[in-house]
């Protein structure tokens, strides 16, 4: 949600997903897994990269507020999957029991 109080518009989120799938051809994309009552959607082949590009685009996106943007060095995706453990997804040592 951007600092300024306005709901974030999540049309944009579903909008890239949806081009950049097309773009990979990557049917599977969405899937998710169940580890611990966490979904992580980004366990599927190919989605680090999806990750990389859709991060890249948000940073060149002024709605997102800035703690939310991906960290300058998303080119490591160790970096890249630490950083959307920590924001977007629950860690599996932290999930209710």
């Amino acid at each position: 949600m951007p600092h300024t109080g306005e709901m974030f518009d999540t049309s944009l989120v579903i909008e890239l997903l949806t081009e950049i799938t097309k773009e990979l051809e990557c049917s599977d994309l969405l899937s998710v897994r169940r580890v611990n009552f966490c979904r992580r959607p980004y366990e599927v082949s190919k989605t680090l990269d999806v990750w990389l590009h859709m991060c890249r685009v948000y940073n060149d996106t002024s709605l997102i507020p800035k703690d939310h943007k991906a960290p300058p060095d998303t080119d490591n995706q160790a970096v890249l999957e630490s950083w959307l453990d920590d924001k977007y997804f629950c860690d599996v040592r932290n999930c209710p029991e």
